[in-house]
């Protein structure tokens, strides 16, 4: 339903009259590409310019624009605001990121003014910065989170999956290093690593410092176990603890059969609102933890659970909001553990 169409299908402002008037809050943000050359002039925070110092301009700009929204937005309800804040930062060697937090108090909300913030201080970088390089792409502007109103609105933010192969160490069942078994031409920690890179995934093998020199694993990409004799939850800890701001794809040594197929289903079906992803074997009752998605925000309970002298992800997966995956064919998710079982693969 179109709020701003009335009953004869004209524009209107809509009457918030009756409408109860509480506290109010938007938090917008967006990006600039500026490129290299100019993030070069960055000194002392800022971009100096023949103009003027660039961020200190955008903010204010982008301050007047929040206090004109209505102005400029038809059907915007003129507000009286109580705080208006914008942060510019660099976020990489060629971007800048933009957020614009607005609140007040009154019967509508703040998220076109926020929203407004964050393109007219994009657009002030642009105008500031264009005489070095035209070259300017304003991206992914988008409201991040509104409160106060009959519906609360907080943006799920899908973190970047980096790839973990965890290869554990020399198996008393197995007799063998299971990172080292070649089941597809190449030790099975370099296989797992070749087809995540293939897949755009950027990953690591997880082993201890004194396993990193491992015939045929010499060179490659490692995370250093930082939580020692805590197994795969260790490993996966010590990933989190190094990169804090990605999701991780773990696979263990322990499943040859894992394809690509199967890493593009679960990938696909990846919930980025939950702690992890996951696939449950239904007669068993069981969650297969050594392949699944781990979001950033599940590393508080894991250290929980650590803490309370669990070590298996399987109890953190069972006490988690997670999705749960239940293919009816899963038999790539078979753990192989024995020699007995090692002959009997058929790749």
């Amino acid at each position: 339903m179109l709020t701003h169409i009335d009953k004869d299908n004209r524009p209107q402002m809509v009457d918030v009259s009756d409408k109860e008037i509480t506290a109010r809050e938007a938090v917008a943000r967006g990006s600039v590409r500026i490129g290299k050359q100019i993030m070069l002039e960055l000194v002392s925070g800022d971009i100096q310019t023949k103009k003027g110092p660039v961020f200190a301009t955008a903010i204010i700009a982008a301050t007047m624009a929040v206090k004109k929204t209505h102005e400029l937005i038809p059907f915007c309800h003129p507000l009286i605001l109580e705080k208006i804040n914008v942060v510019i930062t660099p976020i990489d060697s060629e971007r800048l990121e933009i957020t614009c937090q607005v609140s007040c108090t009154g019967k509508t909300g703040v998220e076109m003014e926020a929203l407004t913030g964050v393109h007219v201080a994009a657009l002030t970088i642009h105008d500031m910065c264009k005489a070095m390089s035209p070259d300017i792409t304003v991206e992914n502007v988008s409201l991040l989170k509104k409160t106060g109103g009959k519906k609360d609105f907080i943006k799920t933010e899908t973190k970047e999956l980096y790839g973990l192969v965890l290869a554990g160490g020399k198996s008393s069942r197995m007799g063998h290093d299971k990172a080292l078994i070649n089941y597809h031409g190449a030790p099975h920690a370099k296989h797992l690593l070749n087809k995540l890179d293939g897949m755009g995934i950027k990953s690591f093998i997880s082993c201890r410092e004194d396993q990193q020199k491992r015939n045929g694993l010499e060179g490659l990409p490692m995370i250093t176990d930082r939580f020692l004799d805590f197994g795969p939850l260790g490993g996966i800890l010590s990933a989190m603890a190094q990169y804090p701001d990605k999701a991780w794809l773990v696979i263990a040594c322990d499943l040859p059969y894992v394809s690509t197929t199967s890493i593009e289903a679960l990938i696909s079906e990846r919930d980025a609102s939950k702690e992890a992803t996951a696939f449950y074997n239904i007669e068993r009752k069981q969650f297969e933890p050594l392949f699944a998605v781990y979001e950033p925000n599940i590393y508080k309970r894991m250290l929980q659970y650590l803490g309370e002298g669990f070590t298996c992800p399987q109890k953190v997966l069972f006490n988690s909001p997670i999705k749960k995956l239940t293919l009816k064919n899963q038999g790539f998710l078979q753990n192989i553990n024995t020699p007995e079982e090692r002959l009997r693969v058929n790749i």
